[in-house]
């Protein structure tokens, strides 16, 4: 009986070898699978996506049937728990936040309204033919990124600049042995002062741009005629393009002067 009972227990045992050589088997192909996909996915058609939302190109958010510009790509990390086959499998998953804006006019001026959305609720829209609308928003698209993404962080970290040079030009003057330096920061500030009303101009020539586009857009809906003129385009990037001349070569001299200012102290 022992010998009969150990021949039966042979086979049963090399069936329950097989079967977890074929389980085992199928999980690992099962993860190659799972992972090659993720990178095909990954690497392909998000990377495209992503690529052409970092060159600016106008969005639709599904959800809302809107266009809209986008501003910012904000990577994201979530934690993943899953089971495969009962085997716990952590990992963390990508995710990008989409900030995008849509401009709206106002009696005053413009107002832009800002959203975040998952980049799955939103999608590139391609070129569309007698759709208004969409050429409006390509159309405006470069000037809105410049003001929101370029010019009002530039404003902002020159304002903070002119502050903190106030400061030390008040304690240099109220120093009886550094009150020579007060006339050196008021130099520094006067440079900055003159960058600050050129990024101010640049970015009212922007915002003007968009408007009167705008405008024109909304007239149209009732009179075709008053589509605004190629040549309107053309005047303000040749405005635009000198006033950011003047911009850039200011800002440079800038530059310069604080780093022989920093190469002096030495």
């Amino acid at each position: 009986m022992k010998w009969l009972a150990f021949l039966l227990i042979i086979p049963l045992l090399y069936l329950v070898t097989q079967y977890w050589t074929i389980v085992l088997a199928t999980l690992i192909t099962s993860l190659a699978i799972l992972l090659l996909s993720k990178a095909v996915y990954r690497f392909g058609f998000i990377g495209r996506k992503l690529k052409a939302i970092r060159q600016g190109k106008v969005l639709q958010i599904r959800s809302q049937n809107q266009y809209s510009i986008p501003l910012e790509v904000i990577p994201q990390q979530q934690e993943v728990k899953k089971t495969l086959y009962k085997i716990p499998i952590n990992y963390k998953k990508s995710s990008w936040l989409i900030k995008s804006v849509t401009p709206q006019l106002t009696k005053e001026g413009i107002s832009f309204k800002v959203f975040a959305h998952e980049l799955n609720q939103v999608k590139i829209v391609q070129k569309r033919s007698k759709d208004s609308t969409f050429d409006l928003m390509q159309k405006i698209s470069i000037p809105i990124q410049e003001v929101i993404s370029k010019i009002e962080p530039q404003i902002t970290e020159f304002n903070e600049q002119i502050d903190k040079l106030e400061e030390l030009r008040s304690l240099a003057a109220s120093s009886e042995v550094y009150h020579q330096q007060a006339e050196v920061y008021a130099r520094a500030i006067a440079q900055i002062t003159d960058l600050v009303k050129n990024a101010e101009e640049l970015k009212r020539e922007c915002l003007k741009f968009v408007r009167e586009n705008l405008i024109g857009a909304e007239l149209a809906k009732y009179n075709p005629e008053q589509l605004p003129e190629v040549t309107q385009k053309i005047e303000f990037e040749a405005k635009y393009k000198a006033i950011n001349q003047k911009y850039e070569l200011l800002r440079e001299e800038v530059k310069a002067y604080f780093e022989l200012r920093k190469a002096s102290q030495i």
